[in-house]
């Protein structure tokens, strides 16, 4: 298959600042996705609920795989860190 560099730059210049977040969120969920087949997006409507996607339910005895997005525009320093 073809190998495609994406800069995040590009990201906003494409789609702004709110859509390059998004667009962030369903490539880092598209990469989650092909390592857990079974995972699950959590969308919620204001602020950062913490959790982006999931692998099994509460109740499951393997337990739960919570995966979290972080979107850093302008970089990653300590205080992202």
């Amino acid at each position: 298959g073809t190998v495609m560099a994406v800069k995040l730059i590009d990201l906003q210049i494409i789609y702004g600042l709110a859509g390059a977040r998004e667009k962030f969120e369903d490539l880092a969920f598209d990469l989650i996705r092909a390592e857990e087949p079974r995972a699950q997006k959590v969308r919620v409507s204001q602020g950062d609920g913490g959790i982006d996607a999931h692998v099994n339910d509460l109740g499951d005895p393997r337990g739960v795989h919570i995966y979290q997005c972080k979107f850093f525009p302008k970089g990653l320093d300590d205080a992202q860190k």
